[in-house]
Formats: structure tokens, sequence, C-alpha cells
């Protein structure tokens, strides 16, 4: 018994001093890191640069463990929404939820499997479109420089033989 109590005692004392030299690991974890090109205070347009359709606050929470989007639309009247970003613990991928005022089908909205290769962090997801029809998509947000990012979304209804635009949007570093 007394071996039992030793051992657990080593145990939490370890754990403790563990948490106590680093008690927000995501703040220094690269993985956790990888979407900070993202934060900041964005005016956001389509392609073209000159018609903005929104801005959007991109902001860290949690102690490092939370990327928040704050999204506020052009449109009249105008839309709201917000998205967390974060790592799943069981994937070790990231995953976004996103809940939007409006109309839309797809709300809340779940992004999955996020990975950031080749200068953008990449997402899938699955949602159903106005016939009730399933649909795959790729969610991308790519890392410009330049204080810009450039998110794209597009949809399939064949599983992925073709795919359809659902929007492209440029960040603008306010």
């Amino acid at each position: 018994m007394k071996i039992i109590i030793l051992t657990c005692s080593l145990i939490l004392a370890g754990y403790f001093a563990y948490a106590q030299a680093n008690p927000y690991p995501c703040k220094s974890s690269p993985q956790h890191r990888q979407f900070d090109f993202w934060i900041g205070e964005w005016n956001v347009y389509l392609p073209d640069l000159k018609s903005q359709v929104g801005e959007s606050k991109i902001e860290i929470g949690s102690d490092g463990c939370l990327i928040l989007e704050n999204w506020t639309s052009k449109a009249t009247p105008p839309t709201t929404g917000k998205s967390m970003n974060y790592i799943n613990p069981q994937t070790s991928k990231w995953e976004q939820l996103w809940v939007g005022s409006g109309i839309n089908l797809n709300n809340p909205q779940k992004f999955i499997n996020g990975e950031y290769k080749d200068e953008a962090m990449r997402f899938d997801f699955t949602q159903v479109d106005v016939n009730g029809n399933q649909q795959i998509g790729r969610f991308i947000f790519f890392n410009l420089k330049d204080k810009k990012v450039r998110q794209f979304c597009e949809v399939s209804s064949n599983a992925g033989k073709t795919w359809i635009t659902q929007y492209d949007y440029y960040y603008i570093k306010k």
C-alpha cells in the first residue's frame, strides 16, 4: 500500500511540476500557432478587391487554444456570425464550428480534418443542398502574406467529380 501511495504521490508531483512549468501549453505549441496568420482585423472583399462583402475580427482565445472569428456582412440587413477554430484532441486535426445569423440550411456548420500545408489551412465538410442532396466540400484559407488571406469554399454533389465555388473572399488587413 505504501508503494502505491508513494507512486501516486510521485506521479502527481510530476504532473503539478509540469503544469506549473507550462500552464498554457497551447501558446507554445507549433500546431496551435498554424492558424495565427488569420488573426487580426480585416475588410473582406470579392476577388475583384473592390466589392466589400464584410468585416471580420479574428482573435486568440482560451489562452491560445482557440481562434475566434467575429464576422459582420455588408448585406442589407447585415448578417453576423462566429466561428471557433480549435484542434480536436482525438484526431489532432483542426476543426471549425461556424454559427451565423440569417437563413442558412447548414447552420451551424462544422468543418473538419483541418491541416496546414502548402501555405493554407484546409478543411473538409459535408452539407445538404436546397434540394436535400448530400454534398462534400473543401474549405481553404490561403496564407497570401502581405496582410492578405484568401478564404475559398467549394462543394461537389457527385463525390468530387466536379466542383462549384460557394464563395471566394479576400481578407485585407485593416
